[in-house]
């Protein structure tokens, strides 16, 4: 069996890829994750996006791959998206999150998409430097409503424009559950 496999996510992996996110989370955002094994199992294999795993010789997670269809309106044409790729730090510099996007790429393709696309944060140079070789960019941000905040603007939905405007949730309000 070679160093290192990508493989779909089966439900047996619930458990390692659980704690995956674990060290994703806590790592990238500094906060505990939200994910467990049952919303893994639940949501994880298709139903709202599909997981993609790296796997050493004895078949432990060491790195994962979550992607989702999604639709470029611009160009009327459908494609993935990779919102999460996380690899062990012990495994790191040898490729497999490069081969966890090809596998993503794979996929694509079978499915009949024509892109795939992702983030990359802005301060890991390393990363950033590595994917402006082999793809275009665009500016932007990635900005959120949920929680209460979802709540707040979608309760305005019949409001005049000046209602609206003065009851706009804050920042703070999308962080709230």
């Amino acid at each position: 069996m070679p160093d290192i496999v990508i493989r779909r996510f089966a439900s047996a992996d619930a458990d390692q890829v659980t704690a995956l996110f674990a060290a994703y989370t806590d790592e990238t955002f500094g906060a505990p994750s939200r994910m467990t094994r049952d919303v893994l199992v639940r949501d994880g294999q298709g139903r709202y996006f599909n997981t993609i795993l790296a796997v050493d010789r004895a078949d432990s997670a060491i790195g994962f791959a979550a992607w989702r269809e999604t639709y470029d309106l611009h160009n009327a044409v459908a494609g993935s998206e990779i919102p999460d790729l996380f690899v062990a730090k012990s495994r790191r510099g040898h490729g497999v999150s490069l081969r966890l996007v090809a596998a993503v790429a794979r996929a694509t393709l079978e499915r009949g998409g024509t892109f795939v696309k992702g983030e990359v944060l802005q301060d890991d140079r390393r990363r950033l430097r590595l994917a402006r070789r082999m793809t275009v960019g665009f500016t932007g941000e990635h900005v959120y409503l949920s929680g209460e905040g979802l709540r707040q603007l979608a309760g305005l939905a019949n409001s005049d424009i000046k209602t609206i405007a003065r009851n706009l949730p804050t920042p703070d309000a999308s962080r709230r559950p």
